[in-house]
């Protein structure tokens, strides 16, 4: 049984509206179509692992955390209220609060070993805990690079390690390296698309993420006071006026450049990290890599 299809049949047992298994099988077909799914990572780091595994089992719980993430990515539409077609919905605070609580007790029911699950839920709690903190981390004088490494990533580095530690059902501190270099790497590429669109939420929202930090290092650093003007007047007077315009300057500052070397590098040592915790499992981190589709950035 394959992910994508457990996952939607998952979605089709659940007690809801037609209004909300609609939405969840188009957020399902969204993620589907980005060519990532966290149940897939899942199944591809538990095979790199030596430890023997029911495979009906595995593809079960893949099902079931596939749907928990979509109901955590709800919870980010409560938290940023960006996603309209979220908004339409009936109800959409109890939907996503019920979601969220359903799939996980149905998601932990599958896991086997007390331990195991006591860190998968432990982990899930620090990440929510940081992406609400990280809701208020908007740009603010002075700020620089380690500050977003020491509260943007947070969140996405305990989701990491909630389902790389679920897979190799171990807390070693050398495995959560992995989780932190991917995390770090996937999110910096996350803020690098979202400044990209036209409708930046990060820009709109003034969130202090490494392309908008560099950004506005680049025009500070070189003394370019119209520019400075502008960045000012947009992140600190809030005039939304001039967005079209810093989204431009952010674009050429050269902060993308330098943020998806960035992406580069932490990619790379997500997967030494990998190949120097399991030296025999080459073949199936190899298989990780084509599924992930980055061995060509590297």
């Amino acid at each position: 049984m394959e992910v994508l299809e457990g996952t939607l049949r998952s979605i089709k047992e659940l007690d809801i509206s037609n209004s909300h298994s609609d939405y969840l099988i188009s957020s399902l077909n969204e993620k589907a179509k980005s060519e990532f799914l966290w149940g897939k990572l899942y199944l591809f780091l538990s095979q790199i692992s030596s430890k023997q595994r029911n495979i009906e089992q595995e593809h079960v719980l893949a099902s079931n955390l596939e749907l928990f993430m979509i109901a955590s990515d709800i919870i980010d539409d409560l938290m940023d209220k960006d996603n309209f077609n979220f908004n339409r919905l009936n109800e959409p605070v109890h939907f996503g609060i019920t979601m969220i609580f359903e799939t996980l007790f149905t998601l932990t029911h599958e896991i086997k070993g007390e331990d195991v699950k006591k860190t998968f839920i432990n982990n899930i709690k620090e990440s929510l805990f940081h992406q609400y903190s990280d809701m208020s981390n908007t740009v603010c004088f002075g700020q620089n690079e380690e500050a977003y490494f020491n509260l943007s990533v947070k969140k996405s580095i305990y989701l990491v390690n909630a389902v790389e530690q679920l897979a190799f059902q171990e807390e070693e501190l050398s495995i959560k390296t992995f989780s932190k270099y991917f995390a770090i790497a996937s999110q910096i590429s996350n803020d690098i698309k979202d400044v990209m669109k036209d409708d930046s939420y990060d820009l709109i929202n003034r969130k202090a993420t490494l392309p908008i930090i560099k950004g506005i290092e680049a025009y500070t650093k070189y003394k370019n006071k119209e520019n400075n003007n502008k960045i000012n007047a947009y992140f600190f007077e809030k005039n939304d006026n001039l967005y079209e315009e810093i989204r431009l300057l952010i674009i050429e500052s050269g902060s993308l450049e330098y943020s998806n070397f960035l992406v580069r590098k932490h990619y790379q040592k997500a997967y030494d990290s990998l190949f120097n915790c399991f030296p025999n499992s080459h073949k199936e981190i190899n298989a990780l890599f084509q599924y992930l589709r980055l061995r060509r950035d590297i």
